[in-house]
């Protein structure tokens, strides 16, 4: 209640700051944020153990199953993550409709939400599954890299995981929903029982232990495929509980809506179309400086096979896509927060808890960022031993975690900002930022101004900070807060 009652007393512009933490919100923010970042966390660190575990076949097939597993990834997130772009809309309703205090509202967001995965889920997962064997080559060879071993070794391993893809939105939409409801820890649950159990089945079935066969790469992706259905029953089986099943009362034909399906999508696509510029900007960079690489071997400045610009900058993006995808799970339980304190048209109440997410979860960034910093090569060694790639690593370490802290204030914000309605705009400042800033600086500073990954990094120091300025902009002048959906 006295948070409540702050938030009625704060300016209705949002631009109060109080320079000390609320403790009353900071609770709230944590206690419904932490389920979401240990859930998507554990599924971060789920796929590099599949890449672990491969790495412990022979040489000849851990290598380019690698690749395979690396590609196949690519195109599961191509496809899977925009599809899960449905949280978006599903999640914002929710919260909304919750907090207007309408139940039944917040169940059809539900409905509807299954009504979209189930059917796109659906096509996606077998349309890709029954033509993986012309769409993996074929994508192989756009990038230059169609091995025969690979395409071998992932054809199958990607067939599997395009399975995945419907059990994969469909989950995303019964998530969106209790996470919306303030039951984060639904799906916290459910992730933690699906991936432990994916790791396990990854042992039995990549190694061919005890009765399993070993299948090795492909048994990677079987794997994956059977701990995703499991955790789709998991939260599916959750629904029936009484008192989700008579409140919400989302299981009835008469709940679907042409008008409400429309809402969803509209509020979800931006998000699934700024995910994949998130990709192809990432990838882009990848290509300059791998670019950098080779010219660096045509100078004689380094051997045939000696590409550690590429490594090192692969692995400090594997190092920060844990702070990537922790402010991103943050920002969703700040956008659960945000989503019903509008629903019950508290906008200013809304508003500090944006701005006390920020300070919460930047802040813990801007510590872990001193001490990467101080500690680069000790993060770096955790991923190789070549110190020719810890060498290169070093700098580009160093001045992403600079940034950290901004980083992680913006990907909150973007989320604040999706609960908001305003995901069109989130999507044109990421493609506005990623080809008018982060590709086109990374290729000027990196190649033509001859600063190589210095340059690439600065670049992407540059991005980072003009995402967090200018969503921080938004947030700070409050024209979300008249925003209908």
């Amino acid at each position: 209640m006295k948070a409540a009652a702050r938030g009625r007393q704060a300016p209705a512009n949002g631009t109060d700051m109080p320079p000390l933490v609320d403790l009353s919100l900071a609770r709230r923010i944590l206690a419904i944020s932490w389920p979401v970042v240990i859930g998507m966390l554990t599924q971060t660190m789920v796929n590099i153990a599949d890449t672990v575990m491969v790495g412990y076949l022979d040489p000849s097939t851990s290598v380019p199953g690698q690749a395979a597993l690396n590609m196949s990834l690519i195109m599961l997130w191509a496809v899977g993550g925009f599809l899960s772009s449905v949280q978006v809309g599903t999640q914002a309703l929710t919260a909304r409709r919750l907090g207007a205090e309408q139940p039944l509202e917040a169940g059809k967001a539900l409905t509807n939400s299954l009504a979209i995965s189930l059917t796109c889920g659906l096509l996606f997962s077998v349309l890709f599954a029954v033509y993986i064997d012309e769409i993996f080559p074929a994508v192989l060879s756009v990038l230059g890299e169609a091995d025969a071993k690979v395409i071998e070794l992932g054809v199958p391993y990607a067939r599997w995981r395009m399975f995945n893809v419907f059990s994969m939105v469909v989950t995303v939409s019964f998530k969106a929903f209790f996470d919306g409801a303030g039951k984060t820890y639904i799906h916290m649950t459910a992730a933690l029982v699906m991936n432990g159990l994916n790791v396990l089945l990854n042992w039995l079935l990549i190694f061919g232990v005890w009765i399993f066969p070993r299948m090795e790469v492909e048994g990677a992706g079987l794997a994956s495929t059977i701990a995703s259905y499991v955790g789709l029953a998991i939260v599916f089986g959750w629904t029936f509980l009484a008192d989700y099943r008579k409140r919400f009362r989302f299981y009835r034909l008469s709940n679907l809506s042409r008008r409400m399906i429309g809402t969803i999508v509209r509020l979800s696509v931006p998000s699934g179309l700024a995910t994949v510029a998130v990709m192809s900007g990432v990838y882009a960079v990848l290509l300059v400086v791998l670019e950098i690489d080779h010219a660096a071997i045509a100078a004689g400045a380094a051997a045939v096979g000696q590409t550690f610009n590429s490594a090192a900058t692969k692995i400090v993006f594997d190092i920060l896509s844990v702070t990537f995808m922790s402010s991103i799970a943050f920002g969703m339980g700040t956008a659960t927060l945000v989503g019903q304190s509008m629903g019950a048209r508290r906008f200013d109440l809304a508003a500090r808890y944006g701005w006390e997410s920020v300070k919460l979860w930047a802040g813990f960034f801007f510590l872990v960022g001193l001490v990467t910093i101080a500690f680069p090569d000790f993060f770096v060694s955790l991923f190789t031993k070549s110190q020719g790639v810890i060498d290169a690593a070093r700098t580009p370490m160093r001045m992403a975690a600079s940034v950290e802290c901004l980083a992680a204030g913006g990907l909150i914000l973007a989320q604040a900002l999706f609960a908001a309605g305003l995901a069109r705009f989130v999507m044109l400042v990421e493609l506005g930022l990623h080809f008018g800033l982060l590709v086109p600086g990374a290729f000027v500073l990196g190649l033509w101004a001859g600063l190589g990954t210095t340059g690439v990094f600065l670049a992407a120091m540059l991005y980072i900070a003009l995402l967090a300025a200018v969503l921080s902009w938004k947030w700070w002048q409050g024209g979300w807060k008249s925003v209908q959906i």
